[in-house]
Protein backbone atom coordinates (compact mmCIF):
# COMPACT_ATOMS: atom_id res chain seq x y z
CA UNK A 1 0.00 0.00 0.00
CA UNK A 2 1.52 2.93 -1.11
CA UNK A 3 0.87 6.40 1.24
CA UNK A 4 0.35 9.56 -0.89
CA UNK A 5 1.70 12.74 0.77
CA UNK A 6 -1.50 14.93 1.82
CA UNK A 7 -1.09 18.33 0.45
CA UNK A 8 -1.39 21.13 2.48
CA UNK A 9 -4.05 23.35 1.90
CA UNK A 10 -2.84 27.00 2.02
CA UNK A 11 -5.09 29.82 3.50
CA UNK A 12 -6.43 32.13 0.98
CA UNK A 13 -4.75 35.17 1.20
CA UNK A 14 -6.49 37.26 -1.38
CA UNK A 15 -9.42 38.25 0.53
CA UNK A 16 -7.71 39.39 3.61
CA UNK A 17 -7.32 42.98 2.22
CA UNK A 18 -9.41 44.45 5.40
CA UNK A 19 -7.09 42.94 7.68
CA UNK A 20 -4.17 44.89 6.35
CA UNK A 21 -6.67 47.75 5.93
CA UNK A 22 -7.61 47.88 9.70
CA UNK A 23 -4.21 46.88 10.55
CA UNK A 24 -2.77 50.01 8.73
CA UNK A 25 -5.26 52.60 10.71
CA UNK A 26 -4.22 51.10 13.79
CA UNK A 27 -1.02 51.63 13.35
CA UNK A 28 -1.76 55.09 11.73
CA UNK A 29 -3.90 55.92 14.99
CA UNK A 30 -1.14 54.73 17.56
CA UNK A 31 1.43 56.40 15.61
CA UNK A 32 -0.15 59.70 16.70
CA UNK A 33 -1.21 59.19 20.12
CA UNK A 34 2.79 57.97 20.87
CA UNK A 35 3.90 61.25 18.82
CA UNK A 36 1.52 63.06 21.16
CA UNK A 37 2.19 61.55 23.90
CA UNK A 38 6.31 62.21 23.51
CA UNK A 39 5.55 65.97 22.77
CA UNK A 40 3.20 66.96 25.42
CA UNK A 41 5.92 65.04 28.03
CA UNK A 42 8.46 67.05 26.34
CA UNK A 43 6.78 70.41 26.94
CA UNK A 44 5.83 69.72 30.26
CA UNK A 45 9.31 68.49 31.54
CA UNK A 46 10.71 72.34 29.87
CA UNK A 47 8.21 74.17 30.47
CA UNK A 48 10.83 76.97 31.68
CA UNK A 49 11.59 76.99 27.82
CA UNK A 50 8.47 76.84 26.51
CA UNK A 51 5.93 77.85 28.44
CA UNK A 52 2.36 76.86 29.14
CA UNK A 53 -0.04 79.20 27.95
CA UNK A 54 -2.88 79.13 30.88
CA UNK A 55 -5.13 81.52 32.83
CA UNK A 56 -3.58 84.16 34.31
CA UNK A 57 -4.65 84.13 38.00
CA UNK A 58 -3.63 86.92 40.80
CA UNK A 59 -2.36 86.41 44.13
CA UNK A 60 -3.88 88.21 46.85
CA UNK A 61 -3.11 87.65 50.95
CA UNK A 62 -5.26 89.61 53.49
CA UNK A 63 -5.11 89.82 57.47
CA UNK A 64 -8.05 89.55 59.43
CA UNK A 65 -8.04 91.28 62.60
CA UNK A 66 -9.65 89.55 65.73
CA UNK A 67 -11.19 91.47 68.67
CA UNK A 68 -10.98 88.29 70.61
CA UNK A 69 -9.47 84.94 70.37
CA UNK A 70 -11.28 82.13 68.58
CA UNK A 71 -12.29 78.87 70.51
CA UNK A 72 -13.74 76.80 68.14
CA UNK A 73 -13.71 76.04 64.65
CA UNK A 74 -17.21 77.08 64.33
CA UNK A 75 -16.50 80.77 65.39
CA UNK A 76 -14.23 80.67 62.70
CA UNK A 77 -16.80 79.14 60.50
CA UNK A 78 -18.73 82.29 61.12
CA UNK A 79 -16.45 84.49 61.01
CA UNK A 80 -15.28 84.03 57.90
CA UNK A 81 -18.53 83.52 56.35
CA UNK A 82 -19.63 87.24 57.64
CA UNK A 83 -16.72 88.27 55.35
CA UNK A 84 -16.59 85.93 52.44
CA UNK A 85 -20.51 85.02 52.18
CA UNK A 86 -20.14 83.84 48.60
CA UNK A 87 -16.80 81.58 48.51
CA UNK A 88 -18.90 79.75 51.96
CA UNK A 89 -22.02 77.68 50.44
CA UNK A 90 -20.59 74.37 51.80
CA UNK A 91 -18.04 74.70 54.04
CA UNK A 92 -16.96 71.73 56.46
CA UNK A 93 -14.72 71.80 59.28
CA UNK A 94 -11.68 69.17 59.49
CA UNK A 95 -9.70 68.94 63.23
CA UNK A 96 -6.69 67.57 63.19
CA UNK A 97 -4.57 67.19 66.22
CA UNK A 98 -1.10 68.51 66.67
CA UNK A 99 1.79 66.77 65.91
CA UNK A 100 5.49 66.93 66.21
CA UNK A 101 7.45 66.85 62.90
CA UNK A 102 10.85 65.17 62.77
CA UNK A 103 13.41 67.57 62.25
CA UNK A 104 16.82 67.20 61.60
CA UNK A 105 19.24 67.12 64.44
Amino acid sequence: MKHRAMKRRKLPLHNNKWVRRIHAWAGFATLTLMLLYGLTGLWLQHRAALPLPGPHTEKSSEEIVLSAPLTSPDELKSLLLQRYAAGFEEARVQLTPPQTLPTPD
